[in-house]
């Protein structure tokens, strides 16, 4: 909660050098949090991302991206130096993995039968695919990185620390 006040606040319209995502519950959510942040950061620091339809009412036609423009906001999303800082998306396949210098992810959507895929975690090795799963899985019940869910950890995956290092190294 304090990134994002920090992020949004009126007072410090400045954002940090971090990039977030912004998972709404469905399309135009997605268009009513892009109007909201541009309330209060400039319109080119977040970019709306889903699937549009001919049917679609004019606040949802207003982000209506081809394909094209939507891998260019893709691949600037992920690169550091460049705009967008926050995507603004739903029922995509988009990760954190995918841009390493990702800071959080927001969700309001409900998890049970949801659609998000954790895309670069399919070219990952299998022993690494398993920290990725397990670390998540934990985070249902301990929610931070103590002593407890380091216990949890090595009960799980032995010397998760290695396993750790190894996938910071790939995404560095």
């Amino acid at each position: 909660m304090g990134a994002t006040t920090k992020c949004l606040s009126p007072v410090n319209t400045k954002p940090s050098r971090a990039v977030f995502y912004l998972v709404g519950v469905d399309r135009e959510a997605c268009a009513r949090y892009k109007h909201e942040l541009d309330k209060f950061l400039p319109p080119e620091y977040s970019k709306v991302i889903y699937t549009g339809s001919n049917n679609d009412s004019k606040l949802l036609k207003e982000f209506h991206l081809d394909l094209k423009k939507e891998r260019q906001i893709r691949k600037s999303f992920c690169k550091f130096d460049q705009q967008p800082k926050t995507l603004i998306v739903t029922e995509k396949p988009l990760t954190g993995y995918d841009a390493s210098v990702l800071y959080a992810m927001y969700l309001d959507k409900p998890m049970r039968d949801h659609t998000l895929l954790q895309t670069a975690l399919l070219d990952l090795n299998e022993d690494l695919q398993d920290y990725v799963i397990v670390h998540e899985l934990l985070h249902f019940s301990v929610p931070n990185h103590g002593k407890l869910w380091k216990s949890l950890m090595i009960a799980h995956l032995g010397n998760y620390q290695e396993l750790e290092q190894r996938l910071g190294a790939q995404y560095r």
